[in-house]
């Protein structure tokens, strides 16, 4: 194996940062404990009596301040600084926003503007073109907001403080479980709090980075700036967490801690849930999703019923059960299996010039059967091949966990032959977005579903229907019962042995290659 690791490895005492990990807490302890540091820092650096403002971005983070500061300090009024009105954070901001319930005004800085303001840049301490863009960027865009006489806020520092920068930091990860007989989490937990430290020196030579000339830019517009992020003295706690329980999934940017801190800030209270919202909590579901059946609303109610008489009430959150004995017979459809894309519709899906991304998606769907949360997620190291066929293994393998519907789904699927997929590579196949909860389902499914409604307008035809085809097809060329949930993950999997029953890969393979599939070439 060729040796990467960082020039000091072994210099650092890593058992310091190792034993310094914080134990992993509840969600709502660390939320509770977060917001509770958040409003301390924000309360201590206060110099103004009207409500503060918000630079708000597309991101996590800035989304995670304006839930504090509007349930806190009244916040009314957010900003968002863009040099194109367009962009993907621009709008978004504008979501934030909207979802905060507060003002936001979008202010554009032209390039002409940066390129005839760049004197002001002398005698800053900048080491960079980005630092000059964010100095020019905050500058101009304040003078353009007019504000005057108020705190402003920013969430620089966050993904320092979370490490959920980009992979490089993590660098040394392999070396540290080598050495110290740790888990991967462990290491990189320990990774991040190195860099961390580092970061937050100031005795450590390295680049100067932004926030100096936020600040800079704010009190020049006589403002007060504020970063919560960077104050190490008050949550640097948060830094010490475990890599797995502040970016869920294994992916740095995935910021799962700061999500569910919105998700918890957005809560309504256990105490205020009454009878009349159990009933529109049934009606929001119908609302949302016109076709939801009547068995899943009657299933969520059940489920809220539960929650409420076995954990609220001896709890004592709440006197009485809102969800037990609602009447729900009026809402929801008659539910109904999806239907499977006849050939027809498959050669209208496949008629559309798709992107090559999504095109391989939806030829991995109907040449597998595979559900689209599972080839979302695909990694390259999951293609493996034998003599005769290649496949995909949805197997738990050293420290990649496989997220399964259940243990059947954990299984090899044989490639149909007829599928041609681009030069193998590392890492994931494909880019859509993960969620906080490792996932990358919506994402996959805003990139296809509206063309796939558009292309068949069918109330119970959607991404599923692939893999209803593929079965379908599985059982035209004669396939055996056994083999068939076998490959599609109805039978019990391929958890604890290579070989079930006799069938292996191969054995699946000489079914798979004889469904005919034209779409595939």
């Amino acid at each position: 194996m060729k040796t990467v690791m960082s020039k000091k490895f072994e210099s650092i005492d890593w058992l310091e940062h190792i034993n310094n990990i914080e134990t992993i807490p509840s969600i709502k302890d660390a939320c509770v404990r977060y917001e509770k540091d958040l409003v301390s820092i924000i309360s201590q650096n206060r110099q103004f009596k009207k409500p503060p403002v918000l630079m708000l971005s597309g991101g996590v983070d800035s989304m995670m301040l304006g839930t504090v500061l509007k349930k806190h300090f009244g916040l009314q009024q957010t900003f968002s600084f863009a040099s194109v009105i367009d962009t993907h954070d621009a709008q978004q901001s504008q979501r934030s926003a909207k979802s905060l319930g507060v003002n936001n005004e979008l202010i554009v800085i032209t390039f002409d503007e940066i390129i005839a303001n760049l004197n002001l840049i002398q005698g800053k301490n900048i080491d960079s073109v980005n630092s000059v863009l964010a100095y020019l960027m905050f500058y101009l865009g304040l003078k353009k907001a007019k504000v005057d006489s108020v705190d402003v806020l920013n969430g620089d520092g966050a993904d320092t403080l979370l490490g959920s920068l980009k992979s490089f930091m993590y660098i040394d990860t392999p070396y540290i479980m080598k050495k110290y007989n740790v888990s991967k989490d462990v290491a990189r937990t320990a990774c991040k709090m190195r860099f961390y430290s580092l970061a937050t020196n100031p005795n450590v030579k390295r680049g100067t980075g932004a926030s100096h000339l936020i600040i800079e830019a704010i009190q020049e517009n006589n403002c007060n700036g504020i970063l919560p992020f960077k104050h190490k003295d008050v949550i640097e706690w948060v830094n010490r967490l475990p890599y797995s329980f502040a970016n869920l999934g294994g992916y740095p940017k995935n910021k799962h801690l700061h999500k569910e801190f919105i998700s918890y800030m957005g809560d309504l209270h256990l105490s205020k849930l009454d009878a009349p919202m159990a009933v529109g909590f049934a009606e929001a579901q119908c609302d949302q999703h016109v076709n939801r059946s009547k068995a899943t609303i009657k299933n969520r109610n059940w489920a809220m019923n539960t929650f409420c008489q076995e954990f609220c009430i001896p709890k004592r959150y709440m006197s009485f059960n809102p969800f037990y004995g609602v009447s729900l017979k009026r809402y929801g459809t008659k539910g109904g299996k999806w239907l499977e894309y006849t050939d027809a519709d498959l050669d209208k899906i496949f008629g559309y010039s798709w992107g090559p991304q999504e095109l391989l998606l939806l030829q991995l769907a109907l040449a597998t059967g595979m559900r689209l949360g599972e080839i979302a997620l695909l990694t390259w190291e999951r293609v493996k091949s034998t003599n005769k066929c290649s496949f995909i293994s949805l197997l738990d393998e050293g420290d990649e966990i496989v997220t399964a519907k259940n243990q059947g789904s954990k299984r090899r699927i044989p490639l149909h032959p007829n599928l041609k997929l681009p030069p193998k590579g590392n890492g994931r196949i494909f880019d859509y977005a993960i969620d906080g909860y490792g996932k990358a389902t919506t994402a996959a499914g805003r990139a296809v579903n509206p063309k796939l409604k558009e292309l068949i307008a069918h109330d119970r035809k959607t991404f599923h229907s692939f893999r209803s085809s593929f079965i379908i097809k599985l059982t035209k060329v004669g396939t055996p019962p056994n083999i068939n949930k076998m490959i599609t993950g109805h039978g019990v999997g391929d958890v604890n042995t290579d070989v079930y029953g006799g069938v292996s890969v191969e054995d699946r393979f000489e079914w798979i290659r004889k469904i005919d599939l034209p779409w595939l070439k």
